[in-house]
């Protein structure tokens, strides 16, 4: 019998430490606000994203109409958003620009700030691709003008020839009419 409790009291205190106590309960979890900077961020994308659907017509008009605004830097963004969608040469410039001063600004969010450098070399990038075609355009212009000056120089060339060939069958005629003659 002895031997049948220390088996049981084994058995029991096997038991009692195989079994773990259960974790507790996890606290529900709380939302956390959301960070200011991925807020500001996500505003100024969902900004670009509605400043490329305008066309240049709409974007000139809401250029227009805040002429009056303090330059915030939200402002001063949408702003450039919207003479980068002009199309022209200049407001590309303007748009860079001002792009460039955004992410030097230290105020804002390291992520808005790199959005601004993007932004800016997206800027960069149509001035120097619109000073390419220029740079093309001028030069196709001089290679048209060379082409069309080597042209007229070719018909005349071709006509000096016509004109000697002309002058050499009549210079051929005569020598066989004064050899038919004799």
């Amino acid at each position: 019998m002895r031997i049948l409790v220390l088996l049981l009291v084994g058995a029991l205190l096997a038991g009692c430490q195989a079994t773990q106590p259960l974790p507790p309960t996890p606290a529900p979890v709380q939302p956390q606000p959301p960070d200011p900077d991925s807020v500001t961020l996500s505003e100024w994308l969902r900004e670009a994203d509605s400043t490329l659907r305008l066309s240049a017509q709409e974007a000139r008009a809401q250029l227009a109409s805040r002429q009056g605004e303090s330059p915030s830097p939200a402002q001063r963004y949408r702003a450039a958003l919207l003479h980068q969608q002009l199309g022209e040469w200049n407001s590309w410039v303007l748009a860079r620009d001002t792009m460039r001063q955004l992410r030097a600004d230290e105020t804002l969010p390291p992520d808005v700030r790199r959005l601004a450098g993007l932004l800016e070399i997206f800027n960069q990038s149509r001035i120097n691709a619109h000073q390419q075609r220029t740079e093309l355009r001028k030069t196709l212009a001089g290679q048209e003008e060379l082409l069309a000056q080597r042209q007229r120089e070719v018909q005349a060339l071709e006509e000096k020839i016509r004109s000697l060939t002309n002058l050499e069958d009549s210079m051929h005629k005569r020598r066989d009419e004064q050899d038919g003659r004799q």
